[in-house]
């Protein structure tokens, strides 16, 4: 009788939840909240912006509060599955005695979820220690102490770096000679009331051990021989990690593997020295690509590049490519031939034909030029070589009594490039400076030499990560010397305007001009560019751009000539060969009769 009385009473309870739900559904549509119960989440004791937003981060009632919830009971219910939540977060954060409490006020419009924190000093790091596993050799150096690991005595002892410093301790072992360090355990006693936190790493160091040989597997048509020297290390050198990490990226920087992992060998060779593995899998050595453009200033465009990765078996690139529109002709090949007498060290070769004819001049020219490119460090490289560069210019509008005339130099390009960018295409992080100088002679008795010297620059830094906003701004400095722009090739001298230097500006059209529409060129330039990219979706980003620049008749930019700026906003949208760029500007200070009111250009990659 009794167990019926109960099964009674409990149904009755299920009965009177669900009645309670179903009145707050429907005073909740008699009050106009149709799609249900509208709610705000705050919380209240935190004064760490850092901390707060990340309690509302992992709270399930902050996230969905643009989403009405049924009724106040499963308001309820959710608010209480979130305080669990909160506190490892606080935990994590070093509030280990931390306390959340959650208030639901109904009678607010809309309501009111309210969680409060209490006891959230922070635990700060008493001590670290590092010791021995039972049984395990001392290696022949000291343990590393709490600074080394990245914990800082007195600061807030957060569950991130204490974990992060446990891997600190493995790395420091494995590029001091020992391949296998193990933790054997990570002790954290927190002393609640002092709130102060001691932790303790305890370690067996494993082997001391040289390195070995290194093995390959998965090559089919790269050459081994051609990998061999890019390995960092002898065999015997002392065993270090970061040696096995770089390999892995070089490897990966061939451009030959999709995939390449370097290892060690779980166990020591017969001469207890440490196996590397190397294990690859190579790409398709062959790639065919095609495009389409458009700008105001230019017209219709297109582009179309072959390329081999591995013409001989040992990396060597091959690259045809072909740009078409309406102003300019262009096909190049370009041949690499990278680790050529040292792993640093590139051959470089080019052959470049371009036919133009623009509002500065027409004509046709070659050049063929050939050169070293040495990896100095890490991002720094430095190039050299010598070119020949013969022209035919039909018509010049800086000399418009010439016609036909033949252009014969011979140049020595030299380069130093630091590129710390993350991705060419598309960067979000890092700067490029580069520095370009190179001296001309003339081989057809026009009594014409001349040193021309670029140097440019462009950074980048994030801004936010949620949404990804980025700040990118370049610039770019040029002088000829040696001749007067007049006297000096039509398509040797500077010009700007166009999508690559000052958008807003007809190509070429910043500068000297005769007349409204004939640009003249110049011994000088200085331009910059800056731009917002602000990701809005996983594909789609937003731009909003400022450039500016001019050209000088000066052998330096004289810029109390003043300059030229435009500004306008773009669309980039994600491609598995880099972002389509959509950019849309205007001119700020236009010139009467010369400039229109805006360009507009479609292109692939960022503008910079």
């Amino acid at each position: 009788m009794a167990a019926v009385m109960r099964q009674m009473i409990a149904l009755g309870l299920v009965l009177f939840l669900c009645r309670a739900e179903a009145a707050w559904a429907l005073n909740g549509k008699a009050g106009g909240h149709a799609a249900g119960l509208r709610y705000q989440v705050s919380i209240t004791g935190m004064d760490d912006p850092e901390l707060s937003a990340l309690l509302f981060s992992v709270s399930s009632c902050a996230e969905q509060q643009d989403k009405p919830v049924a009724s106040a009971f499963r308001l309820r219910a959710r608010a209480k599955a979130d305080v669990p939540a909160l506190r490892d977060a606080l935990k994590s954060r070093g509030r280990f005695a931390a306390q959340v409490s959650f208030s639901v006020d109904e009678a607010a419009t809309p309501v009111r979820v309210l969680f409060a924190v209490s006891s959230a000093e922070p635990f700060l790091l008493e001590k670290v220690d590092v010791v021995l596993a039972g049984g395990a050799g001392a290696p022949a150096f000291p343990l590393p102490g709490g600074r080394e690991l990245g914990l800082v005595e007195r600061a807030p002892a957060i569950s991130k770096e204490i974990v992060s410093g446990a891997n600190t301790l493995l790395s420091i072992l494995q590029g001091k000679g020992h391949p296998f360090p193990v933790l054997a355990g990570q002790r954290v006693v927190a002393d609640f009331e002092t709130h102060l936190v001691r932790v303790t790493y305890t370690v067996d160091p494993g082997p001391r051990a040289d390195f070995g040989p290194v093995r390959f597997s998965g090559l089919k048509g790269v050459e081994e021989s051609f990998l061999r020297p890019l390995v960092p290390w002898k065999e015997g050198d002392e065993y270090r990690q970061e040696l096995v990490a770089r390999f892995q990226d070089r490897l990966l920087s061939l451009g030959l593997f999709a995939t390449a992992a370097v290892a060690p060998r779980k166990s020591l060779d017969e001469n207890g020295r440490v196996v590397v593995e190397a294990t690859v899998t190579e790409r398709k050595m062959r790639t065919i690509k095609a495009g389409i453009n458009y700008k105001t200033d230019e017209g219709p465009g297109a582009n179309a590049f072959w390329e081999h990765r591995n013409l001989f078996g040992q990396a060597e690139k091959l690259r045809l490519s072909l740009a078409v529109s309406q102003i300019n002709q262009t096909f190049e090949a370009a041949f690499e031939k990278p680790s050529f007498f040292s792993p640093k060290q590139k051959f470089l070769s080019d052959f470049k034909s371009v036919a133009e004819n623009t509002q500065a001049y027409k004509g046709q020219n070659a050049t063929l030029q050939a050169g070293l490119s040495r990896e100095l460090t890490e991002h720094l490289t430095a190039t050299a070589g010598v070119g020949y560069r013969a022209s035919r210019i039909e018509e010049d509008a800086a000399n418009p009594q010439e016609n036909s005339k033949r252009w014969g130099l011979a140049f020595i390009p030299l380069e130093l490039a630091l590129n710390t960018r993350d991705d060419p295409m598309d960067p979000k992080k890092g700067y490029l400076v580069g520095v370009k100088v190179a001296p001309y002679l003339d081989t057809l008795g026009n009594k014409l030499d001349f040193l021309k010297a670029e140097l440019s620059a462009a950074a980048y830094l994030s801004l936010l990560s949620k949404p990804p906003v980025i700040l990118a701004a370049r610039a770019g400095l040029g002088s000829i010397n040696g001749a007067q722009a007049r006297d000096i090739p039509p398509d040797v001298r500077f010009y700007a305007g166009g999508s690559a230097t000052v958008r807003g500006y007809a190509y070429q059209l910043v500068g000297p001009l005769r007349g409204n529409s004939k640009p003249l060129g110049g011994n000088s330039i200085f331009d910059f560019g800056s731009e917002l990219r602000v990701q809005v979706t996983e594909r789609i980003g937003i731009v909003g751009f400022l450039d500016g620049g001019n050209v000088y008749d000066k052998q330096y930019p004289a810029l109390n000539e003043g300059m030229r700026y435009g500004a306008g906003l773009g669309v980039r949208v994600k491609t598995p060969v880099g972002p389509l760029r959509l950019d849309a500007a205007t001119p700020l200070n236009p010139r009467p009769n010369v400039d229109g009111p805006f360009q507009f250009y479609i292109g692939l990659g960022q503008a910079f």
